[in-house]
C-alpha cells in the first residue's frame, strides 16, 4: 500500500470508528429486570442505552474525531504522538465496552440512573447486539491510531502540499514575466530562438534628388 492510501485509510479508519461509536451509545443495548425488594415495587424492566451503561463512550469517540484534524494538521513526532493520544482514547472505549456488557456494576449503575431509585439493582440484562457495533468501531479506531503510530512519517502534509502546487505553478508565472521582458525589448516571444526572423532594418529618410528636365527646341520657334 502507498503511502497516499495508507494516509487516506487512517482518516476514513478514525471517522467510521468515532461515527459507529456515537451512533451506537445512543441506541438500546439491552433491557435490564430489576430485583423487587431493592426498588421496593413489583420486578419490572428497564431499557438501558449505551450511554447509560458506559457514559465515556461519546466523549472518548468526540476524542478520535479531534484525532482526525491533529493527523491532518501536524507531521512526524507531533502526529505520532497525536495518534498515541488517540490510540489510548480507543483503549478507553475497549475498557467501557467490555465493562458495560460483562460487568454488573454498569448495569445497574444504568438501572439506577433510569429509575431514579438509589436501592434498585439489576438482577440480570438481555442483550442485543447494538453493543458489538460499539465493540467494532472502538477496535477500528485503537488500530487505525496503530497506524498513524507506525506509519505516519511516510504520509505526506499539507504544507508540503502546498509547496508542491507553488512549484507546479512557478515555471507558469516566469514564462509570463519572461514573455512581458522580451514585448518590452521588442522582441517577439513567439519565435523560434533556434529560427530567428530575419531583422528588418529600420527606414532611412528618403532623400529626392533633382531632375533636370532636357528642352528641345520646337522647330519653327526663334
Amino acid at each position: 500500500m502507498t503511502p497516499e492510501r495508507e494516509y487516506r485509510s487512517a482518516l476514513v479508519g478514525l471517522a467510521l470508528g468515532a461515527v459507529l461509536v456515537l451512533a451506537t451509545s445512543a441506541f438500546e443495548w439491552g433491557t435490564a429486570v430489576t430485583n423487587e425488594a431493592a426498588a421496593g415495587q413489583a420486578a419490572g424492566t428497564v431499557r438501558v442505552t449505551g450511554t447509560a451503561l458506559a457514559p465515556a463512550l461519546s466523549p472518548l469517540a468526540l476524542v478520535a474525531l479531534a484525532g482526525i484534524v491533529g493527523v491532518l494538521a501536524t507531521a512526524g513526532v507531533a502526529r505520532r504522538i497525536v495518534g498515541g493520544f488517540v490510540f489510548l482514547a480507543g483503549l478507553g472505549l475497549l475498557a467501557s465496552v467490555l465493562g458495560a456488557r460483562f460487568g454488573t456494576a454498569a448495569a445497574t449503575s444504568a438501572v439506577r440512573s433510569v429509575t431514579g431509585v438509589a436501592s434498585s439493582a439489576a438482577v440480570s440484562v438481555s442483550w442485543n447486539l447494538a453493543w458489538v457495533a460499539s465493540l467494532v468501531g472502538a477496535l477500528l479506531i485503537c488500530s487505525t491510531a496503530a497506524l498513524v503510530v507506525v506509519r505516519s512519517s511516510r504520509w505526506a502534509t499539507l504544507s508540503s502540499r502546498y509547496e508542491r502546487d507553488a512549484a507546479a505553478g512557478a515555471p507558469r508565472s516566469t514564462m509570463k514575466s519572461d514573455a512581458w521582458s522580451q514585448l518590452d525589448r521588442g522582441e517577439d516571444p513567439t519565435a523560434d530562438p533556434n529560427h530567428p526572423l530575419p531583422s528588418i532594418p529600420a527606414p532611412d529618410t528618403m532623400t529626392t534628388e533633382p531632375t533636370t528636365e532636357s528642352t528641345t527646341p520646337i522647330e519653327g520657334t526663334p
